[in-house]
């Protein structure tokens, strides 16, 4: 069974700026493989405050 991964951005700097809205979805409902290589494309051409991670797609019971 194949899950479903999505991409991740958290911005540290709106943190700093007393706003913290917390990681927000780039991309949903991806393969493993797509979502960690596409993170790690992003992270390369990103501003150093802010990252990007994979993570699994929370379980969804409807």
């Amino acid at each position: 069974m194949n899950e479903a991964w999505m991409v991740r951005c958290y911005n540290e700097a709106d943190a700093e700026f007393g706003y913290d809205p917390g990681p927000f979805t780039v991309e949903g409902n991806c393969t493993k493989a797509f979502a960690k290589s596409y993170a790690r494309h992003l992270n390369k051409t990103a501003p150093s405050f802010v990252r990007y991670f994979a993570e699994p797609e929370p379980e969804r019971y409807w």
